[in-house]
């Protein structure tokens, strides 16, 4: 008996003595582990900002030097022009290959008409206007419009591009110089490749030097463990029957932490502290895994129901690219920032008929489950029955009755609707409680559009709801937001303003919709110090009208010439 007991009190020695041992070992392991994780993401985040700060470089430079050669060419045809009596053939050689293999020049008129290619052929007894192209052929145009120098980055056939332009004074013509920009990203994508090379050589040291730390940390216990043995063994002969009795109550207790059975040893030494000691450990242990499992379960609920409404939030929106309706007469782009993936904002555009689109945007008050289901309830009636054919005052009269009286929660819907006609620009809308969108017209600035703002659905029984209509002119656009904009608040306490959203607006008028809705958020992140409060959503459209050669009825006229 004697000699098990000698045995137990020496392992229970080396358990007490090692434990520390070995949760500093562990803890240095982590500790390395961790460094060497940290180093790496450094490494990266170098690499990216070399790599971003190379290709913003070498942007720079392309667009600095295509800039350059546009105003030059622009001083040509200007000296040519007027030495020539402004006679345009006379332009031939100076419109080509300009910049580069890459790159090419042309000239267009303020109209948007080619007046030379990219070959340097007059264009003659055939008009190719860029206004009737495609989205880059329509940029281009616009920006040659505006009689002024500058470059922009646009998609042009598919294809990312620089393109930089400049006006002639002798006539109303504009060079334009287009360059791929596959060149820059590539030499940005080198200094990437070569700082991953640099990551992993630190990975690799850091990982040389993980391995040395753990054989210091094994040696150390090693030895450790065999002076505490020599100890144990010294003074166990000590240890009598209150060590017995420790050791055999320790052994009664399994994994089973809800045994709730104490150790009793009245020695009025050390042992009797130990045993009260461990009565304690084991009291604190069955609570800390108690509320382990709580904790377990209510993460795990979180995670579902989050899950649930990231898959209600994805069914919300269009699952194709903007400008999927394959209709000359408009562009349009929507897009959703949320702060936690719960975002109760929706917004869809779809054809009714030949000669019309519904556009719909929408918010939740709230989140959770309950607010997405009645994001999706609200969804699905509104655009089943624009599909039927219903008037927008009976649509809403009917979803706000619907959702009135199936509503178990507070929530309400803030919600615009409109049809716009694609042959005559008309576009009749209504607002229950969404802030009333911007509207700019093509040769005018941003400003509030005028029309009243009805209650917000599922608030009140049995409204009637009344549709505004309001005729857009060529290349008008239409601006839609969430209110959650109006509640963005800064590090000061100051709230955006519809004044700021304006002012942002009309900053950037003149560039792509996709663009002005990327500036928008980024005035906004800027107004936050980079940090969002509300969930945000936005929808821009531009009605652009149906060509002159399209048109065959002067009522069909819904823009200006």
């Amino acid at each position: 008996m004697f000699r098990k007991i000698k045995t137990r009190i020496i392992v229970l020695m080396l358990i007490i003595a090692l434990l520390p041992l070995i949760v500093i070992g562990i803890v240095s392991c982590r500790t390395m582990i961790l460094m060497k994780q940290s180093i790496t993401v450094v490494s990266e985040q170098m690499g990216n900002t070399a790599a971003n700060s190379t290709g913003n470089a070498i942007r720079g430079k392309i667009k600095s030097h295509n800039l350059s050669v546009a105003k030059l060419t622009a001083e040509l045809v200007d000296e040519r022009l007027t030495a020539n009596g402004n006679d345009i053939t006379a332009l031939s050689d100076l419109i080509g290959e300009t910049v580069n293999d890459a790159a090419r020049t042309f000239l267009l008129d303020d109209d948007g008409n080619l007046i030379y290619d990219v070959n340097g052929a007059y264009v003659s007894g055939q008009i190719t206007n860029y206004n009737e192209g495609g989205p880059g052929e329509r940029y281009i145009a616009r920006c040659i419009a505006t009689e002024a120098a500058g470059t922009e980055i646009i998609t042009y056939h598919g294809e990312l591009t620089y393109f930089a332009y400049a006006p002639c004074s002798v006539e109303d013509f504009s060079v334009g110089v287009l360059t791929s920009a596959v060149s820059a990203e590539n030499e940005a994508a080198v200094v990437s490749d070569s700082v991953l090379l640099l990551n992993n050589a630190i990975g690799n040291e850091v990982s040389r030097n993980l391995t040395f730390g753990l054989s210091i940390i094994i040696i150390t216990v090693a030895v450790a463990a065999v002076a505490i043995l020599i100890m144990a063994a010294r003074f166990s002969r000590n240890i009598t029957k209150p060590i017995e009795q420790l050791t055999k109550k320790v052994s009664t207790i399994g994994s089973d932490y809800n045994d709730e059975s104490q150790i009793t040893i009245r020695t009025g030494d050390e042992l009797e502290a130990l045993a009260d000691s461990f009565n304690l450990m084991t009291q604190r242990l069955r609570g800390f895994i108690t509320e382990l499992e709580k904790q377990a379960a209510e993460k795990e609920r979180v995670r579902a129901e989050l899950s649930v409404v990231k898959d209600i939030r994805d069914t919300a929106f269009p699952h194709i690219a903007p400008g999927y309706l394959e209709r000359s007469e408009i562009d349009i782009y929507g897009t959703t920032k949320d702060i936690d993936g719960t975002s109760s904002a929706f917004y869809n555009y779809f054809p009714v008929g030949d000669d019309k689109i519904t556009i719909i945007a929408a918010e939740v008050s709230g989140s959770g489950i309950a607010a997405a289901v009645m994001m999706l309830i609200a969804k699905t009636l509104m655009e089943q029955a624009a599909r039927n054919g219903k008037s927008l005052e009976e649509i809403f009269y009917n979803v706000n009755h619907i959702l009135y009286e199936k509503r178990k929660t507070e929530h309400s819907i803030r919600a615009f609707m409109g049809y716009l006609n694609l042959k005559n620009g008309e576009l009749n809308c209504i607002a229950a409680g969404l802030n009333p969108p911007f509207i700019k017209s093509f040769d005018k600035r941003w400003e509030k559009m005028s029309i009243k703002t009805g209650i917000s659905l599922a608030l009140k029984k049995d409204v009637q709801y009344v549709s505004e209509t309001r005729k857009l002119g060529w290349h008008d656009r239409v601006f839609i937001y969430s209110n959650s904009v109006m509640n963005v608040v800064s590090e000061t306490g100051e709230t955006y303003s519809e004044e700021r959203l304006c002012e942002t607006l009309n900053r950037h008028a003149d560039m792509d919709i996709q663009e002005i809705c990327d500036k928008v958020y980024s005035d906004i992140y800027e107004f936050t110090g980079e940090k969002l409060n509300a969930d945000i959503s936005m929808l821009i459209s531009e009605y652009i009208g149906r060509s002159i050669t399209e048109i065959t009825d002067e009522s069909d006229i819904g823009f200006n010439i």
